[in-house]
């Protein structure tokens, strides 16, 4: 039997630990490169936005890719709204309303979080308030954010949050709904829409 020479003939002399210590090096490495590569590659949410702005209204919004904004003849569908986007996939709306702050600069976000209700409640065949909390939005401006269920009157089960936001002689409703059943799955792209909204 002839003797194995050159790299064969080592790796018989060498130890099978250390063989395995190799590998194990050899593994961690190659997930290190792979986890590195990947974290440069993969997009900061962030960047996965698009900006919206309005110079007549003086807001802005950001939303997240997988939303179409409605422009044109599809937003004049919606008389009244600066802005409307709908999710591409799913059952779900993201949408502006500015209107005239007919309340007052006196009114409080309490006052105008009951006006809301007693205004949008009866477009729905079921109507039931979660929870409102004062909040201030990214612009540094106090709002009410306003958490609902309803029932169309078709019957479909949706879930709904508002910003309600006075400024001025301006009240801006910021809203996203969603079908019940989807509400869980767009959470943070409705979260996202809302925490981004600021005056200017």
């Amino acid at each position: 039997m002839t003797e194995e020479t050159g790299f064969a003939g080592e790796a018989l002399k060498t130890p099978w630990w250390k063989w395995v210590a190799i590998g194990v090096v050899t593994a961690v490495v190659i997930l290190a490169v792979a986890l590195i590569l990947a974290v440069q590659s993969s997009p900061d949410p962030l960047d996965r936005t698009n900006e919206f702005r309005s110079p007549t209204t003086g807001f802005l919004l950001d939303y997240p890719d997988g939303w179409h904004q409605l422009t044109g003849k599809e937003l004049d569908r919606f008389a009244g709204f600066t802005f409307v986007a709908r999710h591409e996939k799913l059952e779900a709306m993201l949408s502006v309303m500015v209107g005239k702050h007919s309340s007052g600069a006196g009114a409080g976000l309490e006052e105008l979080g009951s006006k809301f209700e007693t205004i949008v409640a009866p477009n729905f065949a079921d109507f039931s308030k979660h929870s409102e909390d004062t909040v201030k939005i990214r612009s540094g401006e106090a709002a009410l954010r306003y958490d609902y269920s309803a029932e169309l009157k078709g019957g479909e089960a949706i879930r709904g949050e508002t910003l309600i936001v006075p400024e001025g002689e301006r009240i801006y409703f910021v809203s996203a709904w969603a079908k019940e059943a989807d509400y869980r799955r767009l959470k943070s792209d409705i979260d996202q829409a809302l925490a981004t909204f600021r005056l200017y």
